[in-house]
C-alpha cells in the first residue's frame, strides 16, 4: 500500500467516527422544541407542543375591569383565547417603540390563552440537560412560571403555571374573571 492510500484510509477512518459520534451526542438528551420571540429586548420561549398558531394582534375585543395585563379576548378557529401581554404580566419595561405585535396561540390542557409578543425569533430544539433551572432573580420566577434558562439565554416560559397565578384568578377573582382565563 502506498502512503496516499494508507492516508486515504485514516480519514475516512475519522470521518465514520466523527459521524458516528455527531449522532450519538444528538441522541444521548432529551430534547425539546421551543419557539423563541422576543419580549422587549429579551429573549424567551415557549415548548412548541403547546403551540396552536401563530398571528397578528387585530380584530380583537377588550375587556374592561381586569388587571392590565389582559388585553382582552380573540376568537381563533371557533374558540374564544383570553390575551395576556406578557411584557406587562412579566413587567417589563421597553423604551423602544411597539412595532406590529403578535399572538402566540397556546393550548394546554390546563388553558387556551394567547400570549401578545414581539417578535418570533426561531424554532429550534434545546437539549434538556443544557436548561439551567436555578434562575433566582429572573421577572416571573416568583410566580412559577420559568421553567428555566438556556445557554442562550432564552427564558422558557411553563404556560400551564400562569393559570395557577393568583394575579389571575384570585385577588380579581370573580366567577366571570375566572371563566374569561378559563
Amino acid at each position: 500500500m502506498n502512503e496516499k492510500e494508507i492516508t486515504s484510509r485514516i480519514l475516512k477512518k475519522r470521518a465514520l467516527l466523527l459521524a458516528r459520534r455527531q449522532v450519538t451526542d444528538k441522541t444521548e438528551g432529551e430534547t425539546i422544541d421551543v419557539i423563541v420571540f422576543f419580549l422587549g429586548e429579551e429573549k424567551y420561549a415557549v415548548e412548541a407542543t403547546f403551540l396552536k398558531g401563530i398571528r397578528p394582534l387585530k380584530n380583537f375585543t377588550f375587556l374592561p375591569g381586569l388587571p392590565p395585563f389582559i388585553k382582552g379576548i380573540v376568537s381563533f378557529f371557533g374558540v374564544l383565547y383570553t390575551i395576556i401581554d406578557l411584557k406587562s404580566y412579566l413587567e417589563i419595561h421597553d423604551e423602544k417603540k411597539e412595532t406590529q405585535r403578535q399572538l402566540l396561540i397556546i393550548e394546554h390542557p390546563k388553558l387556551k390563552i394567547c400570549f401578545l409578543i414581539d417578535q418570533i425569533l426561531e424554532f429550534k430544539s434545546i437539549d434538556k440537560n443544557d436548561i439551567q433551572t436555578d434562575i433566582a432573580g429572573i421577572k416571573g420566577f416568583e410566580k412559577g412560571i420559568i421553567k428555566g434558562i438556556t445557554a442562550d439565554t432564552e427564558i422558557i416560559l411553563e404556560p400551564g403555571k400562569i393559570l395557577e397565578d393568583q394575579s389571575l384568578t384570585g385577588k380579581f377573582g370573580t366567577k366571570t374573571n375566572r371563566r374569561i382565563i378559563q
